[in-house]
Formats: structure tokens, C-alpha cells, sequence
């Protein structure tokens, strides 16, 4: 999953950013669930490394349908602090 992720950006950042997650270690990942486990159903899942996290959100839609999703790839220590997510839950209806 986590290189699904990163290798959506563009080619030679992807590399770089997939070499520095190999190098902090892979046994320092891990892995958040919230949520039903049935398809259709909401559920969020977080996966936080040492330079990076990975929020997506399956939550909403018609009559929580669980059909609108939103998928965040956070570089830690280049954001500002900024938590994305939760400021398009803040200015949008869902």
C-alpha cells in the first residue's frame, strides 16, 4: 500500500521519498484501523512511518454510503504543521 502510494507522485521524488522510508526502517510503520470491515461501510486508516503518514478516509456520501473518499500522503517535517484532513472536514459539507 505505502508504495502504491508514493510512487503517485511524480518519478524521481517517488525514488527519493520511497529510499528515505526504506532507510528510517520498515519495522517503524505502522497501521491504524477504524471502522467496519464489511465493503461499502465507512472506515479511515492511517499508516505512519518516521517521514511520512497516510490518512484515507472512506466516510460519507449518500445515506453513509461509504463512497467518498479522500487519501492524504503527508511528508513529515514539510507541511507546516498542517493537518489536511481535518481543514477540508472543516470547510466542507459531507
Amino acid at each position: 500500500m505505502i508504495r502504491e502510494f508514493v510512487f503517485n507522485m511524480e518519478y524521481d521524488k517517488a525514488v527519493m521519498e520511497y529510499e528515505k522510508i526504506r532507510k528510517a526502517g520498515i519495522d517503524n510503520i505502522w497501521f491504524g484501523w477504524i471502522g467496519a470491515y464489511e465493503e461499502k461501510k465507512p472506515h479511515y486508516y492511517v499508516i505512519n512511518g518516521p517521514t511520512f503518514l497516510i490518512e484515507f478516509d472512506n466516510n460519507g456520501g449518500p445515506r453513509n454510503a461509504a463512497n467518498h473518499i479522500h487519501a492524504i500522503w503527508r511528508e513529515k517535517g514539510n507541511e507546516y504543521g498542517e493537518d489536511i484532513l481535518k481543514q477540508h472536514y472543516q470547510r466542507e459539507k459531507h
